[in-house]
């Protein structure tokens, strides 16, 4: 009895020590598995900070280069080249293209040979990278100067409203109006002037509320009157689909704009932005042409492409006629049969003159989006900056 009691103590003991030794391991893989855990989160979070860092050094390495590019439009005009002067298509060769550090490098058998004393610097010796790119933000329609304005019966159509009315009306959008294109065109037109222009009432009707037109959706809201902040506050406009918001992007922008300075319809609208007619796409080139002068969208798409082709050879450094430098008008005159205009506005302008007023052969606006790499994070930041003499101004920043 003594024995088979023995026996059945030390079994009981046996269960006692396994069970302890089971919750011992399972606390030991517990807390292995937070440390595991608890250690990537620490690595995470510093990588966070390293490429949110490099990101940063990234953005300021692109205002750099802007920067350095003004200085470059000191250099004085070399005739017949795209050498000097204050435009841009000289500073294309140079930040025009994305900017990777560390610096790719492909070196030969031999110079592998010569370096191997020497220490080279890599992504994986400096625990990150980053990568940098700038877009020519002047080469687009500014949203904000998009409107009507002026006295009862002396209404003006702002150049920004023309150009935007006349891409709209390209065979690249035709596809997204299921009624009535003109008319379709114009209220988006007219969206636009009502959201920033500060007055509540429907400027092309003469009155009623413009509120009341978004009330009718899902998730109503009010009209903002004041200018766009973000290019996606756009997207808000009752008369843009999703479609053709995104078929739009790539020709407009915001920026820039004064949110001080309110707008009122009764005054003719002051354009902030500009066109720069040596960076601008091809569709919108054609945009700029008026159709009372050329009605055929194929003629003006085709005088469009001969104007791209002929700024990549040699940039164009005035818009009006003139002088002996390459100008906009006089090749308009020379390739499309634009007709030589004066200071005065006609139904019958080549180039309407509000449109003129808002066109230019350099760029101050532009778009960097800087991208920092550690480890397996990446941080991007997406900004629009305004060049100056007085240096660059930021217009826009998002962490992404």
């Amino acid at each position: 009895m003594l024995t088979n009691k023995n026996q059945s103590r030390r079994g009981i003991a046996l269960l006692f020590v396994m069970g302890a030794l089971m919750i011992i391991t399972v606390i030991s893989i517990e807390l292995t598995q937070r440390s595991q855990i608890a250690k990537q989160s620490v690595l995470g979070r510093r990588d966070a900070v390293k490429a949110l860092e490099l990101a940063k050094a990234a953005f300021r390495w692109s205002t750099f280069r802007l920067q350095l590019d003004t200085q470059l439009d000191g250099i004085p005009v070399i005739p017949g080249t795209n050498f000097g002067g204050k435009k841009d298509d000289f500073s294309e060769m140079q930040w025009n293209f994305p900017l990777t550090y560390p610096f790719p490098v492909s070196l030969t058998a031999n110079q592998i040979d010569d370096l191997e004393t020497e220490q080279v610097a890599s992504a994986e010796s400096l625990e990150g990278s980053f990568v940098t790119s700038i877009k020519d933000a002047s080469a687009k329609i500014n949203l904000n100067d998009v409107g009507i304005g002026g006295p009862p019966g002396q209404k003006v159509v702002s150049g920004a409203a023309k150009v935007l009315l006349y891409l709209l009306s390209s065979p690249r959008f035709q596809k997204y109006y299921q009624y009535d294109s003109n008319q379709k065109i114009n209220e988006i037109v007219y969206s636009i002037d009502d959201w920033t222009d500060v007055d509540t009432q429907i400027n092309h009707l003469g009155g009623g509320d413009e509120d009341q037109e978004y009330a009718i959706k899902d998730f109503p809201y009010t009209v903002k009157n004041g200018p766009f902040f973000t290019l996606s506050e756009v997207g808000m406009l009752k008369t843009l689909n999703d479609e053709l918001f995104e078929e739009l992007k790539p020709f407009v922008t915001v920026y820039p704009f004064d949110a001080k300075i309110p707008r009122v319809s009764s005054q003719p609208v002051v354009p902030k932005g500009k066109i720069n007619v040596n960076t601008a796409p091809v569709e919108l080139i054609a945009a700029l042409i008026s159709p009372r002068a050329m009605t055929s969208n194929r003629d003006r798409l085709t005088c469009a492409q001969k104007f791209a082709q002929a700024r990549a050879l040699q940039a164009f450094r005035s818009i009006k006629a003139g002088g002996t430098e390459p100008s906009f008008m006089t090749f308009m005159q020379d390739f499309c049969g634009a007709q030589n205009q004066d200071n005065t506005s006609s139904d019958n302008d080549f180039i309407e003159k509000q449109v003129m007023a808002i066109l230019d052969v350099r760029s101050d606006l532009f778009e960097i989006e800087a991208v920092g790499i550690s480890g397996n994070i990446e941080k991007t930041i997406s900004a629009v900056v305004l060049r100056s003499k007085d240096g660059v101004k930021t217009l826009y920043w998002k962490v992404l």
